[in-house]
């Protein structure tokens, strides 16, 4: 948008000042927004309005990725549908093989991680009540009784001690200094 008022060849510090100072108002004007806590007047805005912005803004960030998707090295700086798809194909011998195919087996990849691994916790702790049974009791309370289990994973030093507090719970910590997540270093044989 700004590149459309002042070129950046032809005046490079007016674009560079022009591009701080709109960054700069920006941020300020969200900082402002969080610190006021006006965050709930996104909620008057219509379902479709907050679908066709994030779609919108979902096709903008997918057609930027097919320069490096391709291999394509001259690439329009332009955001629009018809200059996107029009650069990509009028460079079509620009198109690398071996980009194309380690692009799409990465896609491929990280759609079937998102299915393996939901939530961060991957299928051994996801499903119905009855496969967490199976895994949490029958899989691992078939461990030897000394087996000491982490259970760490996005678990905050609040939630422990609540955790500890509501069940009346000894909490044996075993805390890392380099990651807000705790770890109770309880065995299955103390429990």
């Amino acid at each position: 948008m700004l590149r459309q008022e002042v070129s950046p060849s032809k005046d490079p510090l007016l674009f560079l000042q022009l591009a701080f100072s709109s960054t700069f108002f920006a941020g300020l004007f969200q900082a402002s927004l969080g610190l006021l806590r006006l965050g709930f007047i996104i909620d008057f805005l219509s379902k479709a309005t907050l679908i066709g912005f994030m779609a919108g803004a979902a096709i903008i960030v997918s057609l930027q990725q097919l320069k490096s998707l391709l291999g394509i090295t001259n690439f329009t700086k332009q955001m629009g549908l018809v200059p996107v798809l029009s650069s990509v194909f009028h460079n079509r011998k620009e198109w690398s093989w071996q980009t194309i195919v380690m692009g799409f087996c990465f896609l491929v990849l990280l759609l079937l991680a998102r299915h393996v691994f939901i939530a961060g916790g991957g299928k051994f702790f996801e499903g119905t009540p009855e496969q967490m049974y199976q895994s949490l009791c029958v899989t691992l309370g078939s461990l030897p009784k000394p087996t000491r289990v982490y259970c760490g994973h996005e678990v905050s030093m609040n939630s422990t001690h609540l955790a500890c507090l509501l069940f009346n719970l000894p909490c044996p910590f075993k805390c890392f200094k380099d990651s807000w997540s705790v770890c109770m270093t309880n065995s299955f044989g103390q429990r």
